[in-house]
């Protein structure tokens, strides 16, 4: 299996056909095909369905192109980082972290800052706690935004030492619930999670089985309905046009979207939220990084959120 082929694939992926894709990988077309099935018998997959329509990726075979990517763009990123032709005024700005608007808002900061002449690539990832713990570990990126709680905090605290990374804290908050400003309880100004159990409750999908990796500080003990998105725009979506409701930080930003949600401190809740951004411990941050972070403190203190 090779780099190549993987390209192969992925370009197959985003095309109708595989003429097309052979015509944008400026090869023959059977060099193409020769090329996919040497790789299925590699394996012993059939990455693709093929008949006299055209062609169809079957369900491994989606699923592989999916691992394809990821890889390439590993990759690309090692080539990037230790090419002796890269261009050398070429800068970076590699981050990741938990859906959370102010780094977003941060992030739109700091490409606002930029010159016109400047010479730089961005990467701002959302996902879970263990993928973002794992690319700063990895050096895939040089800062992660995530949160500690009485409930996570032994486990996260051992996993940094562990990955020799430090936390460092930007704000405290109190945890609210998400609701679409149409919600029964939106005019409320506490609820409970007994006053939440008859709603969907919506959350994100995590890599892990494991509860303590999870983003949102605490899930209801028995939600009748639940829903798992993978973007913040389309968890949003979904509770602005439904009674659906997420359990988050209570950050909040005067935006479009926002405008449209009201947040309610949970009572009785034990467990408040720190979050902060995360990085290797002996590494020294790049200057833009060193920028990012003057935004993101920027954009925590425009932000509004419940005090812990």
């Amino acid at each position: 299996m090779t780099l190549r082929q993987l390209r192969y694939i992925v370009e197959v992926s985003n095309c109708t056909s595989l003429t097309q894709a052979a015509n944008n990988l400026y090869i023959a077309q059977p060099s193409l095909s020769n090329a996919i099935h040497e790789l299925e018998d590699e394996l012993g997959i059939t990455i693709l369905n093929r008949s006299r329509k055209g062609i169809t990726f079957t369900p491994e075979g989606m699923d592989f192109v999916l691992y394809a990517a990821h890889v390439l763009d590993q990759a690309d990123e090692l080539y990037e980082r230790f090419s002796k032709n890269k261009n050398t005024d070429s800068q970076t700005l590699n981050i990741s972290g938990h859906h959370y608007i102010f780094v977003a808002e941060a992030v739109g900061a700091f490409i606002n800052g930029l010159a016109p002449d400047d010479n730089i690539k961005i990467h701002y990832r959302e996902g879970s706690t263990s993928a973002l713990v794992n690319d700063v570990c990895t050096q895939r990126s040089e800062i992660g935004i995530i949160f500690l709680s009485e409930v996570n905090r032994g486990f996260m605290m051992k996993i940094l030492k562990e990955n020799i990374m430090e936390f460092h804290p930007l704000f405290t908050s109190h945890p609210c619930a998400y609701l679409s400003s149409h919600h029964p309880l939106a005019g409320r100004k506490s609820v409970t999670l007994d006053d939440l159990s008859p709603y969907p409750y919506i959350c994100y999908e995590q890599e892990t089985d494991s509860p303590r990796y999870a983003e949102e500080v605490l899930s209801p003990p028995s939600p009748g309905q639940i829903i798992y998105a993978h973007n913040s725009l389309s968890m949003m979506h979904i509770i602005k046009n439904t009674n659906a409701y997420n359990i988050g930080s209570g950050s909040n930003a005067d935006n479009d979207v926002y405008n449209e949600l009201c947040m309610i401190p949970i009572l009785n809740m034990v467990s408040s939220m720190t979050i902060g951004w995360i990085k290797l411990k002996n590494h020294e941050l790049s200057d833009e990084a060193k920028i990012f972070i003057e935004h993101l403190h920027h954009a925590v203190d425009n932000a509004t959120y419940i005090k812990a």
